[in-house]
Formats: structure tokens, C-alpha cells, sequence
């Protein structure tokens, strides 16, 4: 897992390097986020594309000379070695697209962010996750939905998510925290930079419970083009986006018309008729989405978890220790399939670090049955493959306690508090 992370102490420098090859690629001019997630799919790691010489990559599919000269030349936005010291000192951990804590659902986007800053505990990542968004002049009707939805949602195993704004966003959390659950908070600014100033006391609240979460750079301060941006994150890890009174005009509107384009669930809490507060809401029931009066009606719309798909959080627990194979037998696997399952677990790899694992331990297996095996076990639901042929194993067979119990995640209030930066650090000062 690429983590930076105050409690371990200094990596080895293959790990640091390793850090520093994804944030370089992702600064340098002109790769975005859909770029990135192409190289990686040709190349298999960011570190192998930077160690290509320029005439290669020139020569490789939809690169060109031009981005070819930039990725062997190019001046990268931000300096990766000043950008890991600042994780370190805030205790802040890079979540990479191959990392098993990066949210599933946020992979399956058009342009998923090559990685997220997170500090707090980046386990609540890879829970099920729902949004709750709206207007930031809420009204008290406003406050009560949002509050009761999220307390429910989190008192039902749901981990809520949402943009720590003033308004909605603020009782989302609100609640989730009264319910007992996780919250998670995806920033438009740097996770050290808080905003709204008003609240940083939710913040460390938000931190001691779950996370907080950003695509920007480390001391990133909030502008304009940063929330449209957040916004996509907010609606592409989730399961489903739900608005809390919103005008005509809303932000949260955009989250929604996210949710739409990713193919998510989008669903709308009705209001009053004779102020604009919930117009937005309105044309959403209009348009097709889900009428919410209570934490039931999301569970119902969404198939997986109305038919038991929900992880709670108090059934998880009993077997994080449990081996996940014990053998081919446990799944009938043949003895290629075995070594590939075993090649992926608590973890998600390029096919090509698949194929290069498997050779490692069992040097007598093709690279074509490892390729083979590969899309035998993604056919049979053993494996699930993402975007840039990246595969992991499927929740169902044990990815979900493969991610639960990799190294390095706080799991105690402890640990959790020595991870995360004070209140003060958090946010900007000192």
C-alpha cells in the first residue's frame, strides 16, 4: 500500500521512490487524470513510464512526441520530495489507484484521480458508501432531513460522505457521527487546509471517526474549479448521491448530474412548494430520480445491498483473520488459478505485476496461463477487473477481508489519534 504515515517511522527508499514516480507523473503538464489511467494501463506502473526513454514512449500507442517530451523532460506542477515530507509531517497517507483502499466504485469513472491524500483512517475508504449533498442555506427542515438520514444510514452499516461545506454537508456528518458510524469528507482544498474555517472543530471530529479526503495537493486552497472537481469524487465512490434541499442553481446539482454520468443512484428529498430551497430537488423527482423520505427507501432502490449486499460494520469483524484460501480446494481452483488468487490477495495489480508475481514463486507457470487464469477467474466472479486491467478479488471471495486486514491501518482509537495532525496542524497554521 503506498502510505506515508508518522507511526512507521522512514520507508525504504524503494517505497519512497515509488511515491515520488506517481505524484511526478500526475504533475507534469498535461496529464490529467484520464491520461494517467491510460499510461498506467500500457505501462503497467508510473515508475516504469518515467524509465522509458523518449523515443519509446513516442513510439507507443496515443502518446506522441509531444507528451513524450514532456513525460522525459517535463517540469512536474508539484516537487514530489517536498510533497512526501509535508505527508510525513502531517501524517497524511497517498492512496493510490492500485491500492486496495481506493474506492472501487471511484475506479470504474471516466477520470478517477490517480490517488487521494487522506488523513484519518483510510480503512473507512472501503466501506459501503453513500453521499448525502445540498444547499449551504439550509433550512431547519433542511438540517432535520440530512441529520436523520445520515444517522440512520451510519446506524445501519452506510458510511456517509460529503464536503464538510456549511449547510447540508455539515449535518451529513452531524448525523453520521450521533449514529455511531463512519464519515468521510472529500475536500476541495489540501486535507491540511480546512474549509470552511467554521468547521474545524467538525473536522477532528470527522478525523477521529473516518477520514478526510482530496485529489489536491498538499497546502491547496479552496477555488472556484476545485469543487466541480470534488464533486465527481463525492458521487463516483458512492453507491448512491442523495440531495437535501437544493436551489436551482445549487452546487449539489452538479454532484447529482455526476452521479448520473458514473450511472449511480440519485436520489432527492422533496419540500416545501412555495420557496425555491428544494426546486433543485424537484426537478430531480421530475427527471427520474428516487422520491427519500426515509433511510429505507435508499436501501430498497439499491439491489446489492437490499438483498444483504451490506457489510455491517458488527458482522465484520469475526473473521478479518481468517485465511483466505486454504488450498485449490477451498474454491476449486486449478493450480494455476490458485497461484493467481494467492498473487492478489490484499491487494489490486496490473496484470502484468500479476503475471510477474506468479513467475516469482512459481517459476514452472506460462505467462499465458497466468493471463488465461486471469480472465477465467474474472468470468467465474473469483476476480474483479477495473479499468487499465487492473484485478483484485472480489468481495465475495474474500477481497473484503483481504482489505481489512493490510498492514499499516490504525486500529485503535490510539493509533488513530497518533496518525492524525491536531486541529491546529490540520489546518494550515504552525
Amino acid at each position: 500500500m503506498n502510505t506515508v504515515n508518522t507511526t512507521q517511522g522512514s520507508r525504504d527508499s524503494r517505497h519512497t521512490k515509488d511515491l515520488y514516480s506517481w505524484i511526478h507523473l500526475a504533475n507534469l503538464p498535461g496529464i490529467g487524470p484520464r491520461r494517467f489511467l491510460d499510461l498506467l494501463s500500457l505501462f503497467g506502473s508510473p515508475a516504469m513510464v518515467l524509465s522509458l526513454p523518449e523515443g519509446v514512449l513516442r513510439d507507443a500507442p496515443g502518446i506522441g512526441a509531444g507528451l513524450a517530451r514532456v513525460i522525459a523532460h517535463g517540469r512536474p506542477k508539484v516537487d514530489a520530495e517536498r510533497e512526501v515530507a509535508l505527508m510525513e509531517k502531517a501524517g497524511v497517507t497517498l492512496i493510490t489507484y492500485d491500492d486496495p483502499f481506493y474506492p472501487g466504485l471511484l475506479r470504474e469513472i471516466h477520470d478517477p484521480p490517480p490517488y487521494l491524500y487522506v488523513a484519518g483512517n483510510p480503512s473507512c475508504l472501503a466501506g459501503q458508501l453513500i453521499a448525502i449533498v445540498g444547499t449551504r442555506k439550509v433550512t431547519p427542515y433542511g438540517r432535520a432531513v440530512a441529520k436523520t438520514l445520515a444517522r440512520d444510514l451510519a446506524g445501519n452499516g452506510f458510511t456517509i460522505v460529503s464536503g464538510l461545506a456549511i449547510g447540508v454537508d455539515t449535518w451529513a456528518h452531524v448525523g453520521a457521527l450521533e449514529g455511531g458510524g463512519a464519515t468521510l469528507a472529500v475536500l476541495g482544498c489540501g486535507v491540511d487546509v480546512i474549509y470552511p474555517n467554521e468547521n474545524r472543530g467538525l473536522a477532528a471530529k470527522v478525523l477521529e471517526h473516518g477520514c478526510l479526503a482530496s485529489e489536491f495537493p498538499m497546502g491547496t486552497k479552496p477555488g472556484p474549479g476545485n469543487f466541480p472537481e470534488r464533486n465527481r469524487i463525492v458521487s463516483g465512490m458512492s453507491l448512491g448521491t442523495i440531495v437535501v434541499e437544493a436551489g436551482p442553481k445549487s452546487g449539489a446539482l452538479i454532484t447529482a448530474k455526476h452521479a448520473l454520468e458514473q450511472n449511480r443512484e440519485v436520489f432527492a428529498v422533496p419540500g416545501s412548494v412555495l420557496g425555491s430551497n428544494s426546486k433543485g430537488c424537484h426537478d430531480l423527482i421530475k427527471s427520474g430520480a428516487r422520491l427519500v423520505e426515509s433511510w429505507e427507501d435508499v436501501v430498497s432502490e439499491i439491489p446489492a445491498l437490499a438483498t444483504g449486499g451490506l457489510d455491517r460494520r458488527r458482522n465484520t469483524s469475526d473473521n478479518d483473520d481468517a485465511p483466505l484460501i486454504l488450498g485449490k480446494s477451498s474454491l476449486n481452483l486449478s493450480y494455476v488459478e490458485t497461484a493467481v488468487y494467492n498473487a492478489l490477495k490484499g491487494r489490486v495489480s496490473h496484470s502484468g505485476e500479476v503475471v510477474r508475481s506468479v513467475l516469482e514463486t512459481e517459476p514452472e507457470i506460462k505467462p499465458g496461463e497466468v493471463l488465461a487464469a486471469l480472465s477465467k477467474l474474472c468470468m467465474t466472479g473469483v476476480l474483479v477487473e477495473y479499468p487499465g486491467r487492473f484485478f483484485g478479488v472480489s468481495p465475495t471471495y474474500g477481497g473484503r477481508r483481504s482489505v481489512s486486514s493490510v498492514r499499516d491501518i490504525p486500529n485503535t482509537k490510539e493509533h488513530q489519534e497518533t496518525k492524525t495532525p491536531d486541529n491546529r496542524r490540520i489546518s494550515g497554521e504552525g
